[in-house]
């Protein structure tokens, strides 16, 4: 059953919302991506933690003025 509610993006700072035990959460898996990634245990968590919060960051980064 699909949910009727509209979702809402998220904002375009989307890092300040998180609460501070969060935050690191998602720094500290970053820093596993890039510079660990050896298979411990989470591994899937943190590289899937990782790479969403890079796609949030592409996705919200500011265009290019020409």
């Amino acid at each position: 059953m699909s949910d009727p509610t509209p979702r809402t993006p998220p904002p375009a700072d989307w890092r300040t919302t998180l609460d501070d035990r969060t935050a690191t959460h998602v720094a500290f898996a970053e820093s596993y991506a890039r510079e660990y990634h050896h298979g411990a245990p989470g591994h899937l968590d943190l590289m899937t933690i990782a790479a969403l919060a890079a796609l949030l960051d592409r996705h919200y980064e500011p265009e290019a003025e020409s």
